[in-house]
């Protein structure tokens, strides 16, 4: 058999190695995902948006940018948070209309 053929089949099941094995993680990592959420009594969603406020206070037009969501579906995520107690909003500073919303 030619070198480079066997070279290239090897690579090919190198990378087909590396996809399942991406596969695989990705799969624990949102069966750990899920489990957060659930332990918390909180939506994926909610989770996400807890795990951006991890790195400090946030203004809710941000927040629902990095999560993709409208300004009135990330309204009702903070008011959901915010019953639970995860969250709380406070004024943002030298804004008086700003608000920041953080993780308690």
């Amino acid at each position: 058999m030619n070198p480079d053929v066997q070279v290239l089949g090897k690579r090919n099941d190198e990378s087909r190695d590396v996809v399942a094995a991406c596969r695989r993680l990705h799969a624990a990592i949102d069966a750990l995902d899920q489990a957060a959420a659930n332990m918390l009594g909180v939506s994926r969603n909610d989770l996400r948006c807890l795990n951006l406020l991890e790195h400090g206070p946030m203004p809710p037009t941000k927040l629902g940018a990095a999560l993709g969501l409208t300004s009135g579906s990330m309204t009702s995520l903070v008011d959901r948070l915010e019953a639970k107690g995860l969250v709380e909003r406070a004024r943002a500073p030298g804004d008086r209309r700003g608000v920041l919303v953080s993780a308690t």
